[in-house]
């Protein structure tokens, strides 16, 4: 169909033929004691909280930076992009990566078929209503829920809740 695309080709292409991708393996991090991955900006460890004494900069294949806890009881590990919809593909892989799709039902039609995309920018996450017919609304922790305008993506953090059409709900968690 011009759409499909063997596994073996597109890990081929996500890794630039064999060898890591810089886009994969070039996020930059810090580490605490206990070994944990943080953003280069952060002072505290995300995980266990230890004070980061050690400022130096490496490179890292970029781990799980949030997790997404549908009310249905799904939970999704973030560590690349994520389309979410009723029934997602992806045509274009970001970066070189292969994203991870998220199908949800929606025996209504109120979600799309390729409704949001969750992108990572090194450690930001940014959410994407990707067109979708009914919407997707935003709130992040102690302010009013928004409407998010179609391709306009949006800056997001733990503790944000996200509507998909009305009818799916997830939290933005940090992992545990």
């Amino acid at each position: 169909d011009g759409h499909t695309v063997a596994l073996r080709d597109a890990v081929a292409a996500s890794t630039g033929g064999g060898s890591q991708s810089t886009d994969v393996a070039g996020t930059p991090a810090m580490r605490c004691r206990r070994g944990h991955l943080n953003p280069p900006t952060t002072l505290r460890c995300r995980s266990c909280g230890l004070e980061l004494t050690d400022r130096d900069i490496t490179r890292a294949v970029m781990p799980v930076v949030a997790r997404l806890r549908f009310e249905t009881g799904l939970v999704v590990d973030v560590d690349r992009m994520q389309v979410i919809g009723r029934q997602p593909t992806a045509t274009d892989f970001e970066g070189g990566q292969i994203p991870n799709l998220v199908a949800l039902p929606s025996p209504e039609g109120d979600l799309s078929r390729i409704h949001l995309a969750i992108r990572l920018e090194d450690w930001n996450i940014l959410v994407e209503d990707l067109g979708s017919t009914n919407g997707t609304e935003v709130r992040l922790p102690h302010q009013e829920p928004e409407r998010l305008r179609e391709f306009s993506p949006k800056l997001v953090v733990p503790g944000t809740t996200v509507t998909l059409g009305g009818t799916a709900t997830f939290h933005i968690d940090l992992p545990e």
